[in-house]
């Protein structure tokens, strides 16, 4: 099988179990929350959607020479650093596609709890809330990721270097793992 192909089922297979996992916690989430609560669920949503595709567009645009450098000085996090610009296309894939599509799709869902509850709560047209709330999400969603767009190929060795440390770290805590992201 082709690698493209078998890189975009296995893509495609991944995004679609993720898809419900997220769906369903933030459904269950927001079910219980006040309107103002959804409303900042639904705005955090946008934001890590946003930002991992920020990440995804610096692991495109990262270098790999001083990544390589701090690996070879043994850098907390340049190996971790190092994987990611290394597997760019992949990691580009998965911040980019994945969880920022995933996140547009959650943000449009939640929305349109959110104007069910708004429409309950105040005496205003449903069709009306229901524009507004998806023309919000889209301003947001597509202003956003425009503005980190540049940041992402700008300030892309810092970003992937500061994901490569918070990977590491998180690593770290994990007991078959040792720091830098090395299995034992």
């Amino acid at each position: 099988m082709n690698k493209n192909l078998q890189t975009g089922i296995t893509m495609g297979v991944s995004t679609f179990f993720i898809a419900i996992l997220v769906v369903a916690l933030s459904r269950l989430a927001v079910a219980n929350l006040t309107a103002f609560l959804a409303t900042v669920v639904f705005l955090l949503i946008i934001t890590i959607g946003v930002l991992f595709d920020m990440i995804g567009v610096a692991a495109a645009a990262a270098d790999v020479a001083p990544f390589n450098a701090r690996a070879a000085r043994k850098d907390f996090g340049a190996r971790t650093g190092l994987q990611l610009v290394q597997n760019a296309d992949r990691v580009a894939t998965f911040c980019s596609d994945i969880v920022g599509d995933i996140c547009g799709i959650v943000s449009g869902a939640l929305g349109a709890m959110i104007v069910v509850r708004l429409a309950f709560a105040v005496d205003f047209s449903e069709a009306v809330l229901n524009i507004t709330i998806v023309a919000l999400a889209a301003a947001l969603t597509v202003g956003g990721k425009g503005f980190c767009k540049g940041i992402g190929i700008n300030r892309a060795n810092e970003i992937i270097g500061f994901v490569g440390n918070l990977i590491a770290l998180v690593q770290g805590f994990n007991p078959g793992k040792r720091k830098g992201g090395r299995s034992k």
